[in-house]
């Protein structure tokens, strides 16, 4: 899965065999853990994370997130998710978002606009370049970083 950031220029990556153990281990009444909500969730807040990590959202940055998943653009906008895992992500970065004097919204677009922009692309092949944008491969140490930044909720 990737996110694409063309304001800040930064686009990463991140493989599924990071993700998909971290999304299983997460403390959560979700039965599906791998559904495509789960990942494009995730996506937004490492977005976010990731951004601030490697300092591309200056204070006072209004940043846009955009989305093509309905159920992802919905949660956001109401501020909670189904699940308990997802809504302790979005309010630890909403916390994260506004300790660093910047604000987020979501916009919804559709997938042919996601496509038409190379973001899509980045969660079925893996780049080196996008749109003249480096891609940065997320290696299982940078990942660690975020979630233990978060301190998600696990099983034991």
């Amino acid at each position: 899965m990737g996110g694409l950031c063309t304001s800040a220029q930064f686009a990463f990556q991140i493989s599924h065999s990071l993700v998909n153990p971290f999304l299983r281990s997460l403390q959560d009444r979700n039965p599906f853990p791998h559904i495509i909500y789960n990942g494009e969730n995730l996506v937004q807040v490492f977005m976010l994370w990731y951004g601030f990590h490697i300092g591309r959202f200056a204070p006072g940055t209004l940043i846009e997130l955009r989305t093509d998943n309905t159920a992802v653009y919905h949660a956001w906008r109401n501020g909670r998710c189904r699940y308990a895992a997802q809504s302790y992500m979005l309010d630890r970065v909403s916390a994260l978002t506004e300790s660093m004097g910047c604000h987020f919204e979501i916009t919804w677009v559709n997938t042919d606009m996601m496509k038409a922009s190379g973001a899509d692309a980045l969660s079925r092949n893996r780049f080196r370049k996008i749109n003249g944008i480096p891609v940065t491969q997320i290696c299982p140490s940078t990942f660690g970083n975020f979630k233990n930044f978060f301190r998600f909720p696990r099983y034991d």
